[in-house]
C-alpha cells in the first residue's frame, strides 16, 4: 500500500501521543518503518473497533480520524503493522 499524502492532508486528524516504554512503543521501534519516519497501522481497540490505515509518526504519535479522538492508549488491544507483525497488548 503507498500512502496518500492527500488523504491526510484532507481530513482532520488527532494526536494520540504514545506513552514512553509503553508496549506499544516498544513493538513499534521494533519493526521497520514504512516510510521515513512513520509505520502504516491498523489498530484494534477492546470494544471491538477496528481503525485501519493509520499512520504512526516515529513511534511516538499516532495519527487518528477526528471521529476517533476519544480513543486512548489503553484502549487499543492489538496493533498490526503493514508488514504483517502484530502485537497484543499485555495488560489484557
Amino acid at each position: 500500500m503507498i500512502l496518500d499524502h492527500s488523504s491526510i492532508q484532507e481530513q482532520r486528524m488527532h494526536e494520540l501521543h504514545l506513552t514512553e516504554g509503553a508496549w506499544l512503543q516498544r513493538f513499534l521501534l521494533s519493526q521497520p518503518e514504512s516510510g521515513m519516519g512513520y509505520q502504516q497501522v491498523e489498530l484494534h481497540l477492546r470494544d471491538g473497533r477496528i481503525i485501519p490505515n493509520l499512520i504512526v509518526l516515529n513511534a511516538e504519535i499516532v495519527l487518528l480520524p477526528e471521529e476517533y479522538n476519544n480513543v486512548a492508549e489503553n484502549d487499543i488491544e492489538i496493533v498490526a503493522v503493514l508488514n504483517g507483525a502484530t502485537s497484543k497488548n499485555p495488560a489484557l
